[in-house]
């Protein structure tokens, strides 16, 4: 749902198929209390469990302006 509602900017984000990627898989147990909850999102080091499309697009947003 995350990928639809940011449109074309999900291009700029790099995603991560949490059931074919252990080492992904591992990470978002270990930041959701061993849950796979999907989406987590990482932004500057710090994990974000569903976070809103909005949150997501500014920070996508902040990348392009550098």
């Amino acid at each position: 749902m995350l990928k639809a509602r940011l449109g074309s900017a999900r291009d700029r984000a790099t995603w991560i198929n949490i059931w074919e990627d252990e080492q992904g898989a591992a990470y978002v147990r270990e930041v959701n209390g061993g849950n796979e909850t999907v989406p987590t999102v990482v932004i500057d080091g710090v994990p974000h469990t569903n976070p809103s499309p909005k949150l997501v697009l500014e920070r996508l947003r902040q990348l392009d302006d550098r």
